[in-house]
């Protein structure tokens, strides 16, 4: 049995070939053509379906032609999260593109208490007077694509952070999305990451059933999951007060609140980490907008010359010598709130280097995650493990992860191929649902790189630092209003 594992992602779709073993075999991958467009304050991001479809279809097939064709494969999907689209559920044609998470035509309406683009669009008006319209995320689009037509459902973990679902009753929340004048005539049924378990055969159902006309053979559908839901199971954290930090095209960091949903007052916001036999594992999450970014952004204006060299930049230097960076391109989330907020550096000085200001920035990424911690830390109301992980691609950053280390104060484990982790835990999951191995079975799947232990003689300077950077933050708040 193989696993294919797609993960749709906001700058790459991935498909990653597992064998029996949850070992990694084969990889293809593209990158995810974005669409900006729109003035400040009225963004557009936006995603072609077309597009989507046949680049995944090829990163599938890249992966499949490494497998006999009679050899059994079972797909699982990991999907970024919240962005939507709609289609004309006779047809199946597409009428919007899709809208992508960080789209900010929303902005203004919401402040304005307007009505949204969907009540204002002719043709989706015609098309839900004729009960014709549909709307879903990206997983919900796919599996109607794959299977023809077949299976029209929203996996809850893709549904929990849409703003559209209740975590503390586990459905849509109605309330709202009348008040909003929502049409909940749209809402797709909600379904379990995985399939129903048959204790015959210990496996569990397909989720769906993927036309053979796409790939040629037959493939099953085991496992569907948000992308951060996915990593977070990956990473191991499947305990209560386990954390997970990714840091990858945003940071995220989330905890295990296991069958409780979060209510925060600081921007924590609770999330179904995944659902299974009708049951929900939570988790609580905070995050942070634009972090590879940061670096890409650093090496345009000529900071440094390959994003591989930050760390040993930023180690090249003793200090910061008082400077601060302020990582707010689309201002600071969790637990600031602040969308007004200005970045940039505070406390240049003649004498200012490069190497300087590089450390500023690596620095800063640290101080967001140690926030959030801290957030988390302060709202929840049941002890945290030792449990500690940290993944995505800015991981690969030693610099950032000691630093996470210093100012925690406690390890911080690294997970192997850390890319990869959203992709692995939903062949893990995928497994699991073939009877591959059984859920006591899942430790020996998790492999940890490298362990950052924290430094005594650098937490005192770096928490002096922090206390500098909170200053600044201050300085650089409401910068917009």
């Amino acid at each position: 049995m193989y696993i294919v594992s797609v993960d749709i992602g906001t700058s790459t779709i991935r498909s990653c070939l597992y064998d029996s073993d949850c070992r990694l075999i084969g990889k293809c991958e593209q990158q995810v053509h974005v669409k900006i467009s729109g003035q400040e304050g009225e963004v557009r991001v936006e995603l072609e379906p077309e597009q989507i479809f046949q680049q995944f279809k090829e990163v599938v097939n890249g992966t499949l032609s490494l497998v006999d064709e009679d050899a059994p494969v079972t797909m699982a999907l990991c999907c970024q999260r919240n962005s939507i689209i709609c289609w004309n559920k006779r047809t199946l044609q597409d009428v919007t593109k899709f809208i992508c998470w960080n789209d900010g035509r929303a902005n203004n309406a919401c402040e304005m208490w307007n009505k949204s683009f969907l009540l204002r669009s002719k043709e989706l008006q015609e098309l839900l007077r004729n009960d014709e319209l549909a709307f879903g995320c990206l997983d919900s689009w796919l599996l109607l694509r794959l299977s023809k037509g077949c299976v029209d459902v929203m996996e809850s973990s893709c549904a929990s952070s849409t703003g559209m679902y209740d975590p503390f009753i586990n459905k849509f929340n109605h309330t709202v999305l009348r008040i909003i004048g929502f049409p909940l005539k749209l809402l797709p049924p909600l379904i379990d990451s995985v399939g129903e378990l048959d204790p015959a055969t210990g496996k569990r159902a397909a989720l769906a059933e993927i036309n053979p006309t796409i790939f040629g053979r037959k493939i099953s559908i085991s496992v569907i999951l948000a992308d951060q839901q996915a990593a977070h199971f990956g990473a191991g954290c499947w305990e209560k007060g386990d954390i997970k930090i990714s840091l990858g095209t945003g940071t995220f960091v989330s905890v295990n609140t296991k069958d409780k949903a979060h209510a925060s007052m600081q921007g924590l916001y609770p999330v179904v980490g995944w659902r299974i036999n009708q049951k929900s594992t939570f988790l609580a999450e905070g995050m942070q907008h634009y972090t590879a970014s940061l670096l890409t952004w650093a090496k345009n204006i000529g900071l440094l010359d390959d994003v591989k060299e930050s760390s040993s930049m930023a180690l090249s230097v003793h200090s910061t010598n008082g400077l601060v960076f302020i990582p707010a391109f689309g201002g600071l989330q969790t637990p600031i709130n602040d969308g007004n907020i200005c970045a940039g550096f505070l406390g240049l000085r003649p004498d200012t280097t490069k190497q300087q200001m590089v450390r500023a920035i690596l620095e800063s990424i640290a101080f967001r995650v140690y926030q959030v911690i801290m957030a988390i830390e302060d709202e929840v109301h049941f002890k945290l493990t030792h449990k500690i992980r940290i993944c995505g691609g800015v991981s690969a950053n030693n610099f950032i992860c000691q630093s996470i280390s210093d100012l925690l104060g406690r390890p911080v484990e690294r997970l192997q191929d850390e890319g990869f982790v959203a992709s692995r835990g939903v062949a893990m999951l995928a497994g699991m649902a073939q009877g591959l191995w059984t859920e006591d079975q899942l430790p020996n799947l998790i492999e940890i790189s490298t362990t950052f232990y924290p430094n005594s003689e650098s937490q005192f300077a770096l928490k002096n630092t922090y206390k500098i950077w909170l200053k600044a933050v201050k300085g650089c708040s409401n910068f917009y209003s």
